[in-house]
């Protein structure tokens, strides 16, 4: 499981991401690998930086 989390300590929330299941397995350097599939996300702005932004997606994922 690849698992990535953002916390807000004034919300006492926390945010958590699921990139693969147990069916996944580590695909290094292809583009199903869950950290280059990450950081691609994270390179065009998802999640969001804005700690509302990132709520409000996150409660729209669900």
């Amino acid at each position: 499981y690849r698992l990535f989390f953002r916390y807000h300590a004034a919300s006492k929330v926390i945010v958590l991401a699921w990139v693969n299941d147990e069916d996944t397995k580590r695909a290094y350097e292809s583009d199903a690998d869950a950290y280059r599939v990450f950081r691609k996300m994270l390179e065009s702005g998802r999640p969001p930086d804005d700690w509302d932004a990132l709520l409000a997606q996150a409660q729209q994922s669900r």
